[in-house]
């Protein structure tokens, strides 16, 4: 019995140990989800969740959730859903520039049809009329020269002189202006075309600037021609609009959308930038850096990034998560730190179910399609039969790089939205050529932020440290609109007035596992101390059965009928040699046995050599 009760003590302490290894296995387990790809893939894993176990999705919702995930059909179905079936466009309430843009983006994402939501965003196009346009006539060799104006079959000359300023009858769809150096065009004549031709060799180009404005735009082309030659120019410039006044926002995800499945957008530039001012509560440097690849939209981007993690726009109409988003799809193929360092802020305030702001499917859906997109060969799923751009051998570039290089556009070939499938790689030049510094993550530019080869590239500034008090992020926590369940408010200060500074909740619970490998610590230091002093311990064992066997004596025993109370007299004690005593008749002389063992003893020598063996 003894046997089996020490047997049962060595195994109950292997399985406890089995059991506080499993719970440290665990703990390790959960520490390695900090490794960017298994909370990606945990993220993607809560959005599929989160729309599956959502009765009623929004059309925002059913958008980016095609573009996170591809063709789900429960998306595909809300989007259908919304379509306005007799004018194929988004949301069938009230159809917008924007929802119908970006249904088009999701679309074109699950090769759906497209066709009928292009027509239609093209059929809400018109001129940008708050613009004022002026014609440059600039003589190369700066010296005095004779142009000629022609339009609508007429023809008028004007001079240049040396000092380039103009003068002469320029004709009804001109005014000299802006101090006799351009001519500026009347509201009229903005859709005509207009050939110049000089006496010398010239340049002509379009400047423009908003009517209530003064910051001036000199248009992304220009024209040159030697003496007595020929240029035309002509005004393009255009919005979109379901009424009489241009739709700002929807003019932005128009163009880029547009622009991603091959149409030419440079008409709406001009009014994107010329009030980009008046509506910087869209992000709008985020979108026209997909449109023009241009360095003052990148500078302009990358300045905006509040404290080198994410971007949150003042008076924006959606939220820190959608901006930063926004932006990521802006910088999605370039070498940029600042959008590494908002991927890593992005992974740091996941929910514990793995998505972003209290587990909003449209924002957690347009984080991972901006940061973490899923190709076509993801199993995100595709009707449209789209091959991957790189896989096949090309280069996913930006469209004025691959045409700079001479490189061809191959739009049958997917590439993110702000590149195209480039038979050509350009070669970006590196920042030192540039004459510039690369500033690491918590480091700012003091001058002017150009695109390299490097990444963001400073230019005629230097690199100083992030002025920071955020209290927060030096208090271990992590500033949010709010705070999940899992977390609490620890009451720091926040750089954005509004924002919590949340840290993980202390769990008494999680600290079982430390419990158990104290036990366990425990236990094991018993057994060793056990098989250290297992000769004391077995002499003490088999002296306390001895003892055990023996009874314990109370008292002298009593003959039977002795009345109570009474008590034998003790016997005399004999002095001298014991008496010697013969061997009972007919019997062997009986001797005491030295060293005999009893069965309780084998027991005992069993389970110490067992023990011996398993200290070895």
């Amino acid at each position: 019995m003894k046997k089996e009760v020490m047997i049962a003590f060595l195994l109950g302490i292997v399985l406890i140990s089995g059991f506080a290894l499993a719970q440290s296995n665990d703990t390790d387990d959960t520490s390695n989800l900090n490794d960017e790809s298994d909370k990606i893939e945990k993220a993607y894993q809560c959005l599929a969740d989160q729309i599956k176990g959502k009765d009623s999705l929004s059309l925002q919702d059913a958008i980016f959730g095609t573009l996170a995930v591809g063709n789900e059909k429960k998306l595909k179905d809300k989007i259908e859903q919304e379509k306005k079936g007799n004018e194929n466009c988004w949301p069938k309430a009230g159809c917008t520039i924007k929802d119908t843009a970006q249904t088009l983006l999701a679309l074109d994402r699950i090769g759906g049809d497209e066709k009928s939501a292009k027509d239609w965003l093209l059929t809400k196009m018109q001129p940008a009329r708050d613009l004022t346009w002026y014609l440059e006539i600039d003589i190369q060799n700066h010296g005095a020269s004779e142009c000629k104006l022609t339009y609508d079959g007429r023809e008028s000359k004007i001079k240049v002189r040396e000092d380039m300023k103009l003068e002469g009858s320029p004709g009804s769809c001109f005014e000299i202006s802006y101090g006799g150096y351009w001519l500026k065009i009347a509201d009229k004549c903005l859709e005509k075309e207009f050939s110049v031709s000089c006496d010398q060799d010239f340049i002509t180009a379009l400047v423009y600037q908003k009517n209530s404005g003064s910051t001036v735009f000199v248009s992304s082309e220009t024209h040159s021609s030697v003496s007595l030659g020929t240029t035309s120019e002509k005004v393009e410039s255009k919005c979109f609009s379901t009424g009489n006044k241009c739709d700002y926002e929807g003019t932005l995800w128009a163009s880029v959308v547009l622009a991603k499945i091959g149409e030419d957008v440079s008409s709406y530039i001009p009014y994107l930038l010329a009030f980009s001012g008046d509506n910087q509560r869209y992000l709008p440097s985020s979108f026209l850096y997909m449109l023009t690849n241009g360095d003052e939209s990148y500078s302009e981007l990358v300045d905006n990034q509040k404290l080198g993690q994410y971007w949150s726009v003042v008076a924006s109409p959606y939220n820190r998560f959608y901006d930063t988003a926004l932006a990521m799809l802006a910088l999605g193929d370039s070498d940029s730190g600042e959008l590494d360092s908002a991927k890593n802020y992005l992974l740091n305030v996941q929910t514990k179910e793995g998505c972003w702001n209290n587990n909003n499917i449209r924002d957690s859906a347009f984080i991972l399609y901006s940061g973490w997109p899923k190709t076509r060969g993801d199993g995100a799923g595709t009707g449209g039969g789209t091959e991957l751009c790189e896989p096949s051998g090309y280069y996913c570039e930006a469209e004025s790089d691959c045409l700079e290089i001479g490189g061809s556009a191959l739009r049958e070939f997917e590439c993110t939205i702000r590149s195209v499938c480039c038979t050509k790689k350009f070669v970006g030049v590196s920042c030192d050529e540039k004459r510039g510094l690369v500033c690491s993550s918590n480091q700012r530019c003091t001058g002017r932020i150009e695109s390299s080869a490097d990444g963001s590239c400073c230019i005629e500034g230097s690199c100083e440290n992030i002025p920071t008090e955020n209290l927060c992020a030096l208090a271990d926590g992590i500033c949010k609109g709010s705070c999940s369940e899992d977390e609490e408010n620890i009451g720091e200060s926040c750089p954005d007035s509004g924002d919590l500074c949340c840290k993980e909740k202390v769990i008494p619970e999680e600290k079982g596992g430390i419990l158990w490998i104290v036990i366990l610590s425990v236990l094991i230091i018993i057994v060793i101390l056990g098989i250290i002093f297992r000769h004391r311990i077995a002499i003490w064992w088999h002296s306390r059965k001895r003892r055990g066997g023996q009874g314990t004596v109370s008292g002298p025993r009593l003959p039977p009928g002795t009345p109570p109370g009474m008590v034998m007299p003790r016997p005399i004690p004999r002095y001298g040699p014991p008496t010697q005593r013969g061997p009972a008749r007919g019997g062997p002389i009986l001797r005491p046995t030295r060293g005999a063992k009893s069965p309780q003893d084998k027991e005992m020598e069993e389970t110490m050599k067992k023990l011996r063996e398993m200290s070895k």
